[in-house]
């Protein structure tokens, strides 16, 4: 940082803003800022970031930057909101893990921040073990070792073999495990306990937050329920076996199919997305509108709910209700996001559909702005331009 000339790195981003090299132009913008947030000029550095993004809306880790300008401001609104877009894009970028790095190498001060991105990526996934890890760890830094050691196990369940996980968890139960507790672990290391025979005598994790209580008969079933994609399989299976059948025929087969996936998936509304998609592709179109019902306004996976909402409207014929999901979908996006262009797509198709050719050129010309080559977004100009008949 010592060579560091802002003068300098300003000058450039000018020159490559106006030159349309919007990409090296974020990126001088995203330094300038750096610099001034580690000058404590955090109102300062955030006008610079700001700039970033409006070159490059689709970086997440602008967003990540962004958040730790406005933490320095003690906006932790704001500061929270930026690491929900980043979180957004990940999602759909697939990008969460380089942006967990992004954190870790670049905001290694910035506790609060690492901490909120892994809930919000545990909202969201549980497929991987990296934020079990992540949060595990920040709250082992404020003192909160048994949500840790459940957050490290819970990973486990993800990726038993995972060497930073079990050197984490290993570290955790030398300090504060009990003498039994670090011969269990000793006996899973060295493959004398299965992991399902060291989980139950470790105890279940629970939940950090919102854990759910069960009836008895759930916690006898539930060790005995097979995995959910096992279940979508058994009933694919049950469908196409019946699928000249009536409708009431089958209905036995689906409810049984709610009722064992309702114990394995439990309030995680990831899982719920990706049993909605699984019936949208089975065809079952109320049982997948019923699975997105559970993904409120205030979640991150909403926009992608509230799409799938769209499509399955679509294909029933409610082209009107189709437009108001496709509508509630793109006010959750990440503007200019790739998840935002495809909807914004979606919505200059419809619209032209039923007619209102004013509001599809509207939506063109933003797409346009970001993306003009987008799709058959020319064809589709041409066809706002057509005087309706």
């Amino acid at each position: 940082m010592s060579h560091f000339r802002p003068k300098e790195v300003l000058h450039r981003a000018q020159k490559s803003e106006k030159e349309g090299l919007v990409k090296e132009a974020a990126k001088s913008y995203a330094l300038l800022s750096v610099y001034l947030r580690k000058k404590n000029k955090y109102p300062d550095a955030e006008k610079m970031i700001a700039k970033a993004i409006k070159l490059n809306p689709d970086s997440g880790r602008l967003y990540l930057e962004e958040s730790a300008c406005f933490l320095g401001m003690n906006d932790e609104s704001r500061a929270s909101a930026s690491i929900q877009k980043c979180v957004q894009i990940g999602l759909e970028k697939k990008q969460l893990h380089v942006y967990f790095s992004h954190l870790h190498k670049h905001l290694t001060s910035n506790s609060w921040i690492r901490q909120k991105f892994c809930e919000l990526w545990l909202s969201i996934d549980r497929t991987s073990p990296t934020p079990f890890l992540g949060l595990g760890e920040e709250l082992l830094g404020q003192g909160k070792w048994q949500e840790a050691r459940d957050l490290f196990l819970k990973g486990l369940f993800v990726e038993p073999t995972n060497e930073t996980l079990l050197t984490a968890l290993v570290s955790l139960m030398n300090q504060h495990g009990s003498p039994t507790e670090q011969d269990y672990l000793k006996r899973f290391l060295d493959k004398s306990l299965s992991l399902e025979q060291f989980m139950v005598l470790m105890g279940k994790p629970t939940d950090v937050k919102n854990e759910r209580p069960k009836s008895s008969r759930e916690v006898e079933t539930a060790p005995e329920l097979k995995e959910l994609g096992e279940l979508i399989s058994e009933l694919e299976k049950e469908l196409e076996i019946s699928s000249e059948t009536e409708y009431e025929n089958v209905e036995p087969v689906i409810q049984e199919f709610l009722r064992k996936s309702n114990q394995v998936i439990g309030s995680d509304l990831q899982a719920r997305l990706d049993l909605a998609f699984a019936f949208f592709e089975m065809d079952r179109l109320r049982e997948a509108k019923m699975e997105l019902n559970h993904i409120q306004t205030e979640h991150l996976l909403f926009g992608q709910a509230q799409y799938l909402l769209g499509t399955i409207l679509l294909q029933e014929g409610s082209d009107v209700a189709a437009l108001g999901a496709f509508q509630s979908a793109l006010r959750s996006a990440v503007k200019d996001s790739a998840f935002w262009k495809e909807t914004v797509y979606q919505l200059v198709k419809l619209n032209l559909k039923l007619g209102d050719l004013d509001t599809a050129g509207k939506f063109i010309q933003q797409l346009e702005k970001t993306d003009p080559g987008y799709r058959d977004l020319k064809n589709l100009r041409k066809n706002v331009r057509k005087e309706p008949a």
